[in-house]
C-alpha cells in the first residue's frame, strides 16, 4: 500500500506525551511515523520494544528543531508530511480527514485552528511592536492577515517543502516556523489554516528551559528571521527588543 502520509514528531523529554501520541497511530498503514529525539535525557529505546512500526532516529546531542525536521523529511517517502510536537493528540483517521480537506482547498501547506489557537502574525516591523511593546493595547494582532503556521503541528507536501530545501537549520529553536511560512508566501504557494478538534497543550518541551535561556534563545532567533527577511527598520526593531529583554 502506498504511504499517503509522513508523520515525523520532534521529541526532547517528554516522554508521557510522546508515548500518548504514539498510540494513535496503529490502525493506518496509509501513515509512516518517524520519532526524532534529540538527546533527551532518560532513553527512549523503549520506542522500537512498544511500537515496532514507529522508525526511531536518536540524535548524540540536541541539534535544534530545524536540523530533526530535516532529518524526519529524509526518512520520509510520503506524499503529505505532518511535523508534530509530542504535546499534539490527533489520530491517524483525523490526519487522513485534514488532507482531504487540504486538497480540497487545494493548500500547499496549512496548520490547525485548535481551541487554543495559538496563531501569531508573521513578522515584520510592526507586528513585532504590536506583540512585545506596549502598542499591544492599540494594536490588534488581528490586523495582521498574514499568520505563522505552527512548526510543532504543520502539515506540507513533500514536493513543495523538498523544493524550498527544507527547514532552514540556522534556526536552533524558535522562528524556524515563521521563516519557512515566509519563503512558502514568497514562493506563490498556498498556505491556509483548517479549524479542528485536535488538542494542542502547547510548549510543554519549552517548560524545561529556564527562563533566561528561553529569552536569549527567542530573541536571537527573531534576530536571525529580521536580518534574513525584514526592513532595516524590522531588524532595527528586532534588535532593540533582543536589548530590551536579554540584556
Amino acid at each position: 500500500m502506498k504511504i499517503l502520509v509522513s508523520v515525523v514528531i520532534i521529541h526532547w523529554n517528554t516522554p508521557n506525551s510522546l508515548k500518548k501520541l504514539l498510540r494513535s497511530f496503529q490502525s493506518d498503514k496509509k501513515l509512516q511515523v518517524t520519532a526524532v529525539d534529540n538527546n533527551s535525557n532518560k532513553s527512549v529505546s523503549w520506542i522500537s520494544k512498544e511500537f515496532p512500526r514507529i522508525s526511531l532516529i536518536q540524535n548524540k546531542k540536541n541539534l535544534g528543531y530545524a536540523a530533526a525536521c530535516n532529518q524526519g523529511l529524509r526518512n520520509s517517502v510520503g506524499e503529505w508530511l505532518i511535523f508534530l510536537n509530542p504535546d499534539v493528540l490527533v489520530s491517524d483517521k483525523e490526519i487522513l480527514n485534514l488532507i482531504d480537506q487540504a486538497k480540497e482547498k487545494k493548500l500547499d501547506a496549512f496548520s490547525l485552528i485548535t481551541q487554543e489557537d495559538y496563531r501569531k502574525p508573521l513578522p515584520s516591523g510592526l507586528s513585532l511592536l504590536a506583540e512585545f511593546t506596549p502598542l499591544k493595547y492599540l494594536i490588534p494582532l488581528s490586523l495582521f492577515p498574514r499568520k505563522t503556521l505552527i512548526g510543532g503541528l504543520l502539515f506540507i507536501k513533500r514536493s513543495v517543502l523538498e523544493k524550498l530545501d527544507g527547514w532552514d537549520e540556522e534556526f536552533f529553536l524558535w522562528f524556524e516556523d515563521s521563516d519557512l511560512t515566509k519563503r512558502l508566501y514568497d514562493g506563490g504557494y498556498h498556505v491556509g489554516w483548517i479549524k479542528s478538534d485536535v488538542k494542542h497543550a502547547g510548549g510543554k518541551s519549552f517548560q524545561l528551559l529556564d527562563e533566561k535561556k528561553k529569552r536569549e534563545l527567542f530573541f536571537s532567533s527573531m534576530n536571525k528571521y529580521a536580518e534574513k527577511h525584514l526592513s532595516t527598520f524590522g531588524k532595527t526593531i528586532a534588535q532593540l527588543l533582543k536589548q530590551r529583554y536579554v540584556s
